[in-house]
């Protein structure tokens, strides 16, 4: 059986993981952007797909899809502005790569979640992070132009 010790700190640890109600973990300026990021990514999508007459439609929307993903992270700060990061270099870097059909229409989006994770002082990804993550996904990008 649980003593009545260990039941009150399990309450009390559940307590504090769980923000209070009407608070925002993730502050309002990086919602902001990651905010203007996707509805960039959406309309640069529903752009691409009406004057291209739905030309690479999959490619397409799951490209602008993708920006959903810091989103699921709004409870916490700092693996949301690392979300935004690693979101936005693997967008800027597809957005390069895939220049020659279109897809530099998502460079505005993938541009905006970039800075989304550094708006925020006290949230902003681990200087390795922030370095390593552009770095490894620029170094793939290059590898897979190379293997073309």
């Amino acid at each position: 059986m649980v003593s009545e010790q260990q039941h009150v700190s399990v309450r009390q640890r559940n307590r504090a993981a769980v923000p209070e109600p009407g608070k925002r973990a993730v502050s309002a300026r990086q919602l902001g952007w990651a905010v203007a990021a996707l509805t960039a990514q959406t309309a640069a999508a529903v752009w691409w797909l009406c004057l291209t007459d739905g030309f690479l439609f999959d490619v397409c929307a799951a490209t602008a899809v993708v920006g959903v993903l810091p989103f699921l992270t709004l409870r916490r700060p700092k693996a949301f502005a690392r979300t935004c990061l690693l979101i936005g270099s693997v967008l800027l870097a597809w957005a390069l790569i895939g220049a020659i059909v279109g897809m530099f229409v998502f460079i505005p989006g993938a541009l905006l979640l970039i800075t989304a994770a550094f708006v925020q002082p006290g949230d902003r990804p681990g200087t390795a992070f922030a370095v390593a993550v552009p770095l490894v996904i620029e170094a793939a990008a290059a590898g897979f132009l190379a293997a073309l």
